[in-house]
């Protein structure tokens, strides 16, 4: 490789790396999002490096343990496990464990605070409503079948 061209590439890394660690000071970012993101700006070749680097000096968490805080994020957020998985899925990072007691808890919650009527209610449309706030917050099938008609 000529001089003028390894100039470059260490160059591209220096503003590559800066730009990483930018990244990583605002929040944890999976592997995945850090190439996405620094893909935009940098070759392939640039991106691996700085990655790999980032790995090296260990400034890139454990893909488990970020996945475990994102969900426990999320789920603070009161959302569904159907959601946390898809969230999780785009940013590459692995899946975590269903809680079935802990979604039928966020799921009785969310209904209790959206709809005033909640305990004591028969209404066939109230349930159909129900039924779609808890499936859009990505609730899965069985959990909202159980919260809804636990009460019937």
């Amino acid at each position: 490789m000529d001089p003028r061209a390894e100039n470059q590439l260490s160059d591209n890394l220096a503003m590559a790396m800066d730009k990483l660690v930018r990244f990583l000071a605002r929040r944890d970012h999976s592997e995945l999002e850090l190439q996405e993101k620094l893909g935009k700006s940098f070759t392939q070749e640039v991106v691996d490096r700085a990655i790999e680097t980032a790995r090296e000096r260990k400034w890139l968490p454990d893909p488990q343990e970020l996945a475990e805080r994102v969900a426990s994020a999320l789920g603070a957020k009161r959302k569904g496990q159907l959601y946390i998985q898809n969230y999780l899925r785009k940013k590459g990072l692995p899946p975590v464990p269903r809680q079935e007691e802990q979604e039928l808890e966020k799921a009785r919650d969310l209904l209790k605070s959206r709809f005033d009527c909640f305990d004591n209610w028969l209404d066939h449309e109230m349930k159909q409503k129900a039924y779609r706030y808890l499936a859009n917050r990505g609730f899965e099938d069985q959990i909202i079948k159980k919260v809804l008609y636990e009460k019937s």
